[in-house]
């Protein structure tokens, strides 16, 4: 049996018996292992500026909502304030221009939007005058209202509330009363003393 040995620059092959040569360091193309690509050093730097970029504007919104969060309610705090012991009826408009004083920030529709979400929560009254715009009222307990016809403005009267009217009537079968409001119409003292000075 003849082995033959070649040492070339590629390597050395051997006679096998069946007469053909093989390179003694190759191997099932299957069995060979692949190296790995190394990542490229600029995908790397790609990769890092967009995870900071997420984080950034993360920390950036929660921030900001945290922000408007905080000041929504230093602004109901304000409307809230404003209101508390304020027995002029006054209309969202009025609270505006008074909330500007202290917050030129403040918009007009986070006035009008605080000002019914604490009437709907029960925190103040609304008052709907025909003709004309809501009045806001501090006082929760039951009272009637004179309206003036002339400048608009609201007052308290010092009619008892009848109670007795929250029945419903003989004769109205099936409905049931609630509450009841009364309203007086007219002119306040100063629009009566301009009307007389105008004859």
């Amino acid at each position: 049996m003849l082995k033959i040995s070649l040492n070339l620059n590629s390597g050395s092959r051997e006679s096998q018996p069946n007469g053909q040569f093989t390179h003694p360091t190759s191997v099932p193309h299957d069995k060979r292992k692949t190296a790995r690509p190394s990542t490229p050093p600029k995908f790397l730097l790609i990769t890092s500026l967009i995870i900071d970029f997420l984080e950034n504007f993360v920390y950036t919104f929660t921030m900001q909502k945290e922000d408007v969060r905080n000041r929504n309610t230093r602004q109901r705090e304000l409307i809230i304030r404003l209101m508390d012991g304020n027995y002029d009826h006054p209309t969202a408009d009025e609270i505006y221009e008074l909330a500007r004083k202290e917050d030129p920030r403040i918009s007009r529709g986070t006035v009008y939007r605080n000002l019914n979400l604490l009437a709907e929560t029960g925190r103040i009254r609304r008052l709907a005058v025909n003709g004309g715009a809501d009045h806001y009222d501090c006082r929760l307990k039951d009272h009637y209202h004179f309206v003036c016809r002339n400048c608009s403005k609201v007052f308290d009267t010092p009619i008892p509330y009848a109670d007795s009217l929250n029945h419903t009537p003989e004769g109205m079968d099936g409905f049931r009363t609630e509450w009841h409001n009364l309203l007086l119409v007219g002119l306040c003292p100063s629009c009566v003393g301009r009307e007389e000075k105008e004859r």
